[in-house]
C-alpha cells in the first residue's frame, strides 16, 4: 500500500517530530511505502520563526529531512490536493496530533474547517483514517451549520481514532451517530520499531532527574532543596528546555542542556534518565512508554474540577498514573522530600499501555490490509 499521512510533522516541537516518526517507522514495517505530505501553512510558519531560535529550527529540520520520507512542500489546501492526485495514494492518514483543533480568531487555514487534515480533498476510493487525533478545547457543537454537517459528513466515511476524552465527547455531542474509538499516541510506538543511533543516545550510566518546569510553579528555595536532596542520593539534576528556551532554575541544578537539542537526543535524555519533573504532554508520554518514574506539572487543566480538560491528566488517568498529575493547587502540596520519594518509587510495567500498543498494531495491521 502507498500511504500519506498528514501531522504537524516539521513543527518545532519534539513531540509532534517524533509522533511523525513512530507512524511512519511501523507502517513502513508493515511493508507499506510510507510519504510524508508536507504540509506547512505559511501563518504557522512565520508563527514558529518568531518563537524559536534558528539554531533549534534547524535541529529540528536536520532531523526531518534525514528521517521522515516527505513529499514536495506544500501551503495550503489546494496544493495538498493536487498533491494527492499526483501521488495517488491508496491510503490517508490525517492524524497524530491536535488536527481537529478548530479555531477561527487565529484566521490560521489550518485551524478553520475545511483543512488538509480533514480529508476532505481525498478521492472517492481512497480510504481515509484519522489516527489518534485530538481537537482538546474546540467545542465542534457550537459552530454553524454547515460546518458541523461537513465534519460529521467527513467522519462518517473514515474509520476515526482520537487520543483523548474531550476530543471523543466533542464529536460525539455534534453527531452522536459518529463511530469513535480512543487510541494512545503513536509515541508509545517507537521504542518498538525504531532504535535510537548511538550519536543520540544521552548519558546511559548516570543517574540523573530531568527538571523543566516554567517560572513561578515553584521557587528558587524549592528546587534548591530537590536539587540538594536527590544529590544526597546520588542523583545529578539536569534542566530540560523546551524549544523555545526556558532557563528558569539553571542557577540552582546541577547541569543546564543547552539548545540546539535534536529530537532524538530529547527523547533519549528522558528515556535513559532516572526520571522526570516537568511540564507538556510529549515528556510524560515518553516517560510512560519507557517506564521511566514522572512528575507532572499539568498546565492544560482548566479549572480545578474539569481535569479531562488536560490532554496531561488524560494519559495520566488512562494509564493509572493521575496520582503523579498535579494542576496548579495540587502541586503547592507537593514538598521536595514528597517529590523525591515518587520519583525513586519503582513503576511496574504498566499493562494498559501493552495491551494498547498492541491494539494499535492491529489497527494499523487492519486498515493497511
Amino acid at each position: 500500500m502507498k500511504i500519506g499521512v498528514l501531522t504537524h510533522h516539521w513543527v518545532p516541537n519534539f513531540g509532534a517530530n517524533l509522533q511523525a516518526l513512530a507512524t511512519v517507522s511501523a507502517l513502513k514495517s508493515m511493508g507499506h511505502e510510507v510519504r510524508i505530505i508536507d504540509y506547512r501553512p505559511i501563518e504557522l510558519l512565520d508563527y514558529y520563526e518568531s518563537k524559536v531560535d534558528q539554531p533549534q529550527l534547524d535541529a529540528h529540520e536536520i532531523f526531518i529531512n534525514e528521517f521522515l520520507p516527505l513529499s514536495r512542500r506544500c501551503t495550503n489546501l489546494e496544493e495538498v490536493s493536487e498533491l494527492n492526485k499526483v501521488e495517488d495514494f491508496d491510503i490517508l492518514i490525517s492524524g497524530s496530533d491536535a488536527v481537529f483543533r478548530l479555531d477561527y480568531s487565529k484566521n490560521r487555514e489550518d485551524t478553520t474547517f475545511p483543512n488538509p487534515f480533514w480529508l476532505t480533498f481525498a478521492h472517492q476510493d481512497q480510504m481515509k483514517f484519522f489516527f489518534s487525533v485530538s481537537g482538546m478545547g474546540t467545542d465542534f457543537s457550537k459552530f454553524d451549520n454547515d460546518i458541523k454537517a461537513g465534519i460529521s459528513s467527513t467522519l462518517k466515511n473514515a474509520e476515526v481514532h482520537v487520543r483523548d476524552k474531550w476530543t471523543k465527547s466533542s464529536l460525539m455531542k455534534l453527531d452522536p451517530a459518529l463511530n469513535i474509538d480512543q487510541t494512545l499516541d503513536p509515541v508509545f510506538l517507537l521504542s518498538n520499531y525504531f532504535v535510537i543511533p548511538d550519536e543520540y543516545q544521552y548519558k546511559k550510566d548516570e543517574k540523573y532527574f530531568l527538571f523543566n518546569i516554567y517560572k513561578n510553579m515553584v521557587s528558587d528555595s524549592w528546587i534548591k532543596k530537590f536539587t540538594d536532596l536527590a544529590n544526597k542520593d546520588g542523583y545529578k539534576v539536569i534542566l530540560l528546555p523546551n524549544p523555545q528556551g526556558n532557563y528558569f532554575g539553571n542557577e540552582i541544578v546541577n547541569e543546564t542542556i543547552k539548545l540546539p537539542i535534536h529530537p532524538l537526543s530529547w527523547y533519549s535524555m528522558i528515556q535513559n534518565s532516572s526520571g522526570y519533573l516537568g511540564v507538556r504532554f510529549h515528556p510524560v508520554v515518553t516517560s510512560i512508554s519507557n517506564n521511566v518514574p514522572f512528575i507532572a506539572f499539568d498546565n492544560y487543566q482548566k479549572g480545578y474540577f474539569n481535569r479531562f480538560t488536560s490532554k496531561t491528566f488524560d494519559i495520566c488517568y488512562k494509564t493509572g498514573n493521575e496520582k503523579y498529575c498535579l494542576d496548579k493547587i495540587r502541586r503547592r502540596l507537593l514538598s521536595p522530600s514528597k517529590a523525591l520519594k515518587w520519583l525513586t518509587e519503582e513503576r511496574p510495567d504498566n499493562e494498559f499501555v501493552k495491551n494498547e500498543v498492541q491494539r494499535i498494531e492491529k489497527i494499523f495491521n487492519g486498515f493497511t490490509s
